[in-house]
């Protein structure tokens, strides 16, 4: 009889964490009989056929003290949940982001094993922050980081935790293999962004360079994708100057059409508010074959090699960061020589590396 886990996540959307956790539980269901529980009623990411998914109460607010409450909330509800709904023999409790600390204290409490994921680094405010690692402390039987860089923190004092860097599931991997890359489309080289909407991720960065370049290099075009809903990128939209070579874009379930035609992709998140522990679109986007420029701090040095498959430059670098994406946009040579040692860089990662270690993992948990 397969063991059993529940996996927790808070707000399944399309952003990096939910996309690892299904990852994650794709390996782990062909060893074990996973579950998982995701807060609110979304159709992000994990709301797949493939995924044994229950809900419970959740609802993000625009408004930070609604959503306080409504995550303090969320976290009373599925700490009851894990505590007593769940009457079946539970093996394992995997909670993915340190968000899910109720169900962390509940697994405690009926002496479950629990397995941490952990994706960021700071969680604002600082209290909460400060709360979230110390149930972490208390509670985790084991810790899994996504970089060096980010074991290195050691957010969990008590625990060394495990390095487990992300991959790309199969079906993208193989989608991504069979794409060509040309730095140039319709005479068009088109610069992409895939973030949340957070101003820590550098948005309006990607609009100042845009605005740097738009007279001086029609050709280049800039296309940022968002993991917000219409109505969030309308009011965005609404309150702030958009250069003409922008486009922007709501949530996606399928980012494949934008990495096929994009000549490079950009990470902006700025270092002194967010620094990438890791950094997924950024080896989406190496799958593909396209080059990168990522901030030079945190997990993004694990994956660019700075001149070889794409550049380590810092969003607050803005003279740098115009110059090298208007070299890059008439250079078609760099361009597909960086994208061969992309695609090279992105097979390091792979899928098969990825499940061994965290199956091997949660046996470890399951057995101490």
């Amino acid at each position: 009889m397969k063991k059993k886990i529940i996996a927790i996540h808070l707000r399944d959307d399309y952003s990096g964490s939910p996309r690892v956790l299904k990852e994650a539980v794709s390996c782990l269901s062909t060893e074990f009989d996973v579950e998982v529980w995701a807060g609110g009623e979304s159709n992000g990411i994990l709301a797949d056929n493939a995924t044994n998914i229950k809900r419970y109460f959740y609802c993000w607010s625009a408004n930070r003290y609604m959503r306080l409450l409504n995550y303090l909330t969320s976290q009373i509800v599925v700490f009851f949940k894990v505590l007593f709904v769940s009457k079946t023999d539970i093996d394992l409790i995997y909670i993915n982001t340190l968000l899910p600390f109720g169900a962390a204290v509940a697994a405690k409490l009926r002496n479950i094993p629990v397995l941490y994921h952990i994706h960021e680094v700071a969680i604002a405010p600082k209290p909460l922050m400060s709360f979230l690692v110390f149930i972490a402390s208390m509670t985790a039987d084991e810790a899994l980081y996504v970089s060096n860089y980010h074991s290195s923190l050691a957010l969990l004092k008590k625990k060394k935790g495990i390095t487990i860097h992300n991959s790309l599931p199969k079906e993208f991997a193989k989608k991504a293999s069979l794409a060509i890359y040309s730095p140039m489309i319709d005479e068009k080289f088109v610069v992409l962004m895939v973030a949340s909407q957070r101003d820590y991720k550098g948005i309006y960065e990607f609009l100042e360079v845009a605005e740097l370049l738009r007279l001086s290099a029609k050709h280049i075009v800039f296309q940022l994708v968002f993991g917000s809903t219409d109505e969030m990128v309308s009011e965005f939209r609404s309150n702030i100057y958009v250069p003409s070579n922008v486009e922007i874009f709501s949530q996606q379930d399928d980012l494949s059409r934008f990495y096929r035609n994009a000549s490079l992709v950009l990470n902006l998140s700025r270092p002194d508010q967010w620094i990438e522990t890791f950094g997924l679109t950024i080896l989406e986007a190496m799958a593909y074959g396209v080059p990168v420029i990522a901030p030079p701090v945190g997990g993004p040095v694990e994956i660019v090699n700075g001149g070889k498959n794409g550049y380590l430059i810092s969003c607050y670098d803005m003279d740098l960061l115009a110059s090298k994406i208007n070299e890059l946009s008439n250079s078609r040579d760099l361009c597909l020589r960086l994208s061969v040692n992309a695609r090279e860089t992105s097979h390091t990662f792979s899928h098969e590396h990825f499940s061994e270690a965290i199956i091997g993992a949660v046996h470890d948990v399951i057995r101490s």
